[in-house]
């Protein structure tokens, strides 16, 4: 059982060169809730976002009190999280919220293929 799933953090290593050579790792966390994306610096991103990932993300279903719920790992963006073909990260932001994002559609895709965590 799922209790209060709240953030989905999304992180991923930079394999095609769209950072600059220091940081080659990202993060976004994306509140379920209000839909605001936050950067690797706990920022508010105003801009769409559109990344290159593959198969290399990893995508954690954190709860209201910052507890891993459900990870899925090394794997393709997936399907209830907005992307193009599944490879890219293409999240489309605005007024400071990401569009084309059901909090339960992430929920039940991270219940059906994700790794449960128990705490």
């Amino acid at each position: 059982m799922i209790n209060n799933p709240k953030i989905v953090l999304v992180e991923f290593e930079d394999d095609y060169n769209e950072l600059d050579e220091k940081n080659n790792s990202l993060a976004y966390k994306i509140n379920l809730d209000t839909k605001e994306v936050f950067d690797t610096d706990g920022k508010l991103v105003e801009n769409d976002i559109f990344f290159k990932i593959v198969d290399r993300g990893t995508y954690s279903l954190i709860d209201d009190k910052g507890r891993v719920l459900y990870v899925i790992e090394d794997d393709y963006v997936p399907h209830s999280i907005p992307n193009e073909y599944n490879d890219y990260l293409d999240f489309k932001i605005e007024d400071g919220k990401i569009k084309y994002l059901d909090k339960y559609k992430v929920i039940s895709e991270f219940a059906a293929i994700g790794k449960e965590y128990t705490f």
